[in-house]
């Protein structure tokens, strides 16, 4: 069932103007911006800029993963390379995923446990690494389980299930020992968040939204003239990622 009932006005607070790379937020208000430069600013909703992080060594920036803002993951995929940064963006470790014989991570994210979860898309499946590098966890082949060869573009695990975003079909659900659940079918999907019981994702001018209890999809208008290529929603906020920069709205109905 499909619902489309509601729209939604934005009201621009501030605009960045960078060439983004990359957009997320974590649970404390605390939003992160990735430039084409591979420098990270975290910013608060008012469009103060409290710290950055800029190494230029690593080749281009692919994720990050602020769920423990106290441990920010930030994934350079090319060098197969995770960082891990402190509240402050300081670096405090870093694991390099070649060293350990994994050699095609396409994605990672913290788990609820603290440590990590990798797609490997030369085994097709999860694994889970502790925060030394070791493989403690493997999940099942995801080709047998979809019939398909699978293009994992984001993980992300909530209330203790991890969500594989799956550009050819749609969105993977595992439970937290790995254990197959479910696909959303969501073609082309890049990203999404998951809020309370629902996962949310923007494409265009349309905010989707799925009950995960219930299934049921709802549609939701959001009034812009502008392009969003990405948007990470806090509250009553969204931070988008743009063209020519990362804006943040106040969201109000």
């Amino acid at each position: 069932m499909i619902q489309s009932n509601n729209t939604y006005w934005l009201v621009l607070l501030f605009t960045i103007s960078i060439i983004p790379r990359f957009i997320t937020g974590d649970s404390t208000g605390f939003f992160y911006v990735a430039d084409t430069n591979n420098v990270i600013i975290k910013i608060d909703s008012t469009g103060k800029q409290w710290f950055r992080y800029n190494e230029v060594t690593n080749g281009p920036l692919y994720s990050i993963d602020a769920s423990n803002p106290f441990k920010t993951l930030v994934f350079y995929k090319q060098q197969q390379l995770i960082q891990t940064l402190d509240n402050n963006l300081g670096n405090i470790g870093a694991i390099q995923l070649r060293k350990y014989n994994l050699l095609n991570i396409t994605a990672i994210a913290r788990a609820s446990d603290n440590n990590i979860w990798l797609y490997d898309a030369l085994e097709m499946n999860i694994k889970k690494i502790n925060e030394a590098g070791k493989v403690i966890l493997n999940g099942p082949d995801i080709f047998q389980l979809t019939r398909h060869i699978p293009q994992i573009t984001f993980l992300k695990e909530e209330n203790h299930k991890l969500f594989l975003c799956d550009s050819t079909s749609g969105v993977l659900v595992f439970d937290e020992y790995l254990n197959f659940e479910r696909t959303f079918m969501l073609p082309g999907i890049r990203d999404f968040q998951i809020i309370n019981q629902s996962l949310i994702n923007l494409q265009d001018d349309t905010l989707k939204e799925i009950n995960l209890t219930t299934k049921q999809i709802t549609k939701d208008s959001i009034y812009t003239t502008r392009g969003f290529l990405s948007a990470y929603v806090y509250r009553k906020f969204l931070i988008t990622k743009e063209q020519n920069g990362v804006s943040l709205y106040r969201i109000t109905e």
